[in-house]
């Protein structure tokens, strides 16, 4: 598989799915192109046992992470909790972003309100009916 990123920062990654058996690998290989230098490393499946493996790139930060993920069957489907959002007057859109503890991210689709209301002036401070 050939894959190119040019990024500013942001986590990008791609899953794939190791065969069967102790002996199953993935082989990087990255190539810098600002420095116009490559790097290869192999990671094992039994090095995974531990938790991710990181291999540093040099630079700010720059790195490839190879860790192991839940099967899709074990992994949540859903989450719940409570947010309380006090959008203005009118139309508005929310996004939720959220981190995990592993540094993935997520973003929600717009969540969009309308709000009636009042228009606030000086002698009028309720901004809801």
């Amino acid at each position: 598989m050939r894959w190119d990123a040019q990024t500013f920062g942001n986590d990008v990654g791609v899953v794939l799915r190791l065969g069967p058996g102790a002996a199953a690998e993935i082989a990087v290989e990255a190539t810098i192109a600002e420095d116009d230098r490559t790097e290869s490393f192999v990671v094992r499946r039994a090095d995974l046992a531990a938790g991710p493996v990181r291999h540093e790139l040099g630079g700010a930060g720059l790195h490839v992470t190879v860790e192991p993920i839940a099967p899709p069957a074990e992994l949540p489907l859903t989450l719940s909790g409570r947010l309380t959002v006090s959008p203005p007057i009118g139309e508005s859109a929310l996004y939720l972003h959220a981190r995990q503890a592993d540094g993935h991210q997520v973003w929600t689709s717009p969540l969009f309100f309308s709000r009636a209301g009042l228009t606030p002036s000086p002698g009028n401070q309720a901004a809801d009916r």
